[in-house]
């Protein structure tokens, strides 16, 4: 019965060790944009890459000429490859009246360059090095 016990107790602790490593922990801090029209249009939504997994985006033109359109944007983290970070995207694209778009890409990101990850004649999506602040950083720093 005491070699069972000794046994045992390698293989338990093998089994936590390898369930704690099944999901990778981001390394780089990062903001989801969501740019109208064209990169660094200045106009679009942003989301923090590490607090959320998923935002949507949209424009309104108000221009009869232009097709409004909603978006939503997904991400996961998968991976590490060598000094990136590794994450699966999703995007789906809805213009207003029009038929849907689906992509999915797998993005390397190493928290210092810039990483377009989608992009239309509408919304461009893309990694930012970065972080945003909540409200509640900003009273902490005050």
């Amino acid at each position: 019965m005491r070699k069972t016990r000794l046994h045992a107790l390698p293989v338990l602790l093998c089994l936590g060790f390898v369930a704690g490593c099944g999901k990778p922990e981001p390394r780089f801090s990062g903001i989801v944009q969501s740019h109208a029209d064209t990169y660094r249009s200045g106009t679009g939504g942003s989301c923090d890459l590490l607090k959320n997994e998923r935002f949507g985006g949209g424009f309104h033109y108000a221009d009869g000429k232009k097709t409004d359109w909603k978006s939503e944007i997904g991400w996961k983290l998968i991976a590490h490859r060598g000094n990136s970070d590794v994450y699966q995207f999703s995007w789906v694209f809805s213009p207003v009246g029009g038929v849907s778009i689906t992509r999915n890409k797998e993005v390397e990101y190493d928290g210092k360059e810039s990483v377009i990850v989608f992009q239309n004649d509408s919304e461009v999506v893309s990694i930012e090095p970065g972080s945003i602040k909540s409200s509640q950083d900003s009273k902490q720093n005050h």
